[in-house]
């Protein structure tokens, strides 16, 4: 948005990735600083992940990988 406000020229994605970084910090730093008001059972994972406009290549890889994980801990 800086970019934006120096040069004029509109940077695509700048706005909507950066607030949503910006929300996923502030959420990450309520739940760290309030884990006590979470139940002991409930984990919650904060991402961030690249390529999201060619295909949401990154979330699809974190989520087939964190499932495969997750099954082999919980079957073993």
């Amino acid at each position: 948005m800086f970019f934006c406000e120096v040069t004029g020229r509109y940077v695509q994605g700048a706005n909507d990735n950066g607030s949503g970084v910006a929300l996923t910090l502030a959420l990450a730093e309520y739940f760290t600083n309030h884990r006590s008001e979470f139940p002991e059972n409930i984990d919650i994972v904060f991402l961030f992940t690249g390529s999201e406009g060619a295909g949401v290549r990154g979330m699809k890889h974190f989520i087939k990988n964190t499932l495969k994980s997750s099954r082999e801990i919980h079957n073993s």
